[in-house]
């Protein structure tokens, strides 16, 4: 073993070998699209006067995000807009 390399495995296939590029690529879109919605989410609650950061952060729970971005959308109707002054 040179510098931590193992030479015996070094050339053995690994299953994920052709997916490992496309999988880090959808990861980030994935992130991009998240922090996105959530964004969009934080401006809108603030423009209607509710808790924007609570909302906005809310997506951003892993697994909860898309319940908590769906009921934010049902539940923003009753709000109301306020206009920049």
């Amino acid at each position: 073993m040179v510098l931590g390399i193992n030479h015996e495995t070094r050339n053995a296939i690994h299953p994920h070998d052709g997916l490992v590029p496309l999988y880090g690529d959808w990861y980030g879109c994935n992130m991009a699209n998240i922090l996105g919605f959530a964004y969009l989410v934080y401006k809108d609650a603030e423009k209607r006067g509710k808790n924007g950061l609570l909302w906005g952060l809310a997506v951003l729970v892993p697994w909860l995000g898309i319940s908590f971005l769906i009921l934010y959308l049902i539940l923003r109707e009753g709000g109301q807009l306020r206009l920049a002054k």
